[in-house]
């Protein structure tokens, strides 16, 4: 086609972006489940699709491709979900702020900074106030961190990413972290795993690999989160623990009832689904 496309990853300037189609979803499985599972919950629900780095810089990519965009995508998937639930606007702040490092280069996911960025609005959804920027302190855990876009392509000319911790500085801190297997065997857990910056998935630094934890914070004020969520949220999470004495994170593609000995959504005043907005075209993504 003329085109800079490389096993459907499009490579523009400095970075590169993913060149697939988007179909005009009308039914949503996804949103079928949140709308379950609030019909359900004692507590309030929250919601947050979180765009791709195309669905921000989808100027870049060719006329072709723009035709049914990230926004319409989002905007649908929203109007699926029923009144009582809030949604959180992830794209609009993104977009505003697009001319920052707000996406890696190689990945299609949000960096830390574009997660910090979110995070300042979402929480006061929430009904917290946001910590302020100067307030972390901001560690390269990795500075060559290449994601799944440059997998598919194995071009090397755009420059590699940077992998951060953003550390709370004199805030709450973490008294403990439990992760459950599938048996609900439990082990110590980390925010921050940098054994997985020299593997083939350095984005497992954020949360390590476990599907299921529970966070303790020394925060004294009993509130309690529950997040259902995809690898979008690993991220975001570190800034949730500054405003929760207690956040349970479980993976969507895990079955809520087979850990029911562990976590009581009854339990948590709230809860949030936060996921990328492509993944939630899957009707998988959030078991049942």
């Amino acid at each position: 086609m003329g085109e800079s496309i490389i096993n459907g990853v499009y490579v523009s300037g400095n970075s590169l972006l993913n060149a697939k189609k988007r179909d005009n979803i009308t039914e949503w499985k996804s949103a079928d489940a949140i709308n379950k599972y609030a019909q359900q919950s004692k507590g309030s629900v929250y919601v947050m699709a979180v765009p791709a780095s195309d669905g921000i810089y989808t100027e870049k990519l060719p006329e072709y491709l723009r035709g049914y965009t990230q926004k319409m995508q989002i905007d649908s998937f929203y109007s699926s979900i029923d009144t009582g639930i809030k949604k959180i606007d992830a794209y609009n702040t993104l977009k505003m702020l697009s001319d920052n490092y707000i996406y890696y280069r190689n990945d299609t996911k949000w960096t830390s900074y574009g997660a910090f960025c979110v995070y300042r609005t979402a929480i006061q959804k929430l009904g917290f106030l946001p910590v302020t920027y100067d307030k972390y302190k901001i560690e390269h855990a990795g500075v060559d961190f290449r994601g799944n876009l440059y997998n598919k392509t194995l071009y090397t000319d755009t420059k590699a990413d940077m992998i951060d911790a953003y550390i709370c500085i004199n805030g709450k801190n973490i008294t403990e972290i439990t992760a459950y297997d599938e048996n609900l065997n439990e082990k110590k857990a980390d925010l921050y795993n940098k054994e997985y910056l020299q593997t083939n998935n350095p984005y497992k630094f954020y949360l390590g690999s476990e599907d299921v934890l529970k966070i303790k914070t020394d925060a004294a004020n009993d509130k309690k989160l529950l997040v259902i969520k995809d690898e979008y949220a690993n991220c975001f999470i570190p800034f949730l623990t500054q405003h929760y004495s207690e956040i349970a994170v479980i993976s969507g593609k895990c079955r809520l009832s087979d850990y029911s000995g562990i976590i009581n959504p009854d339990e948590y005043a709230q809860t949030f689904f936060l996921f990328g907005a492509d993944n939630l075209t899957d009707k998988n993504c959030i078991a049942s």
